[in-house]
């Protein structure tokens, strides 16, 4: 004989008490996922290639260029700058050339940072060789998905040059 589950218990008016875990109702476990998809810069974790990589990570990226080098440093050629931009960053750099971070597209903010890594980084790290160019294709694709999402709209002036910037950098345009 097989046995079943203990049915919910009951309410005073005669209906079944709903488990905590039970969905409010059929879209709402996809509503809960849209939610936590939008969160903004998603603070969630996401698995990549075996690792964990939180997108507050494009906040470090936006944190250092955005205000620890400021608008006053954002077109000079520093060594000094050149360095730090190196030491802290190489390692994203090269993920970011690889595919990693794709997803950060899809948020105004991390999709920024995305671009500063493939662009605006590659050109203090690699000044002056042919290294500082290479990712300049991506970098172009990823500004015009973020250009067609309205994500330029979104971010405020002077900033909002970065989505652009890459443009320009491009050669066959």
């Amino acid at each position: 004989m097989r046995r079943s589950s203990p049915a919910p218990p009951r309410s005073r008016s005669g209906w079944r008490a709903r488990s905590p875990q039970a969905p409010r109702n059929r879209w709402s476990r996809v509503d809960d996922t849209l939610t936590k998809a939008r969160n903004d810069c998603g603070r969630r974790t996401q698995k990549k290639r075996g690792g964990s990589v939180t997108m507050a990570e494009s906040d470090t990226v936006l944190d250092f260029w955005l205000t620890t080098v400021g608008a006053a440093r954002w077109y000079k050629a520093d060594p000094a700058l050149d360095a730090e931009v190196a030491a802290r960053f190489e390692g994203m750099v090269a993920e970011a050339r690889r595919g990693a971070f794709s997803d950060w597209i899809l948020n105004p903010r991390s999709g920024l940072a995305l671009i500063l890594l493939l662009d605006q980084f590659p050109r203090h790290i690699w000044r002056d060789t042919a290294a500082a160019f290479e990712s300049d294709a991506r970098a172009m694709a990823k500004a015009k998905r973020a250009m067609s999402l309205g994500h330029d709209m979104k971010i405020a002036e002077p900033e909002r040059q970065f989505f652009y910037l890459p443009l320009m950098h491009s050669e066959s345009q």
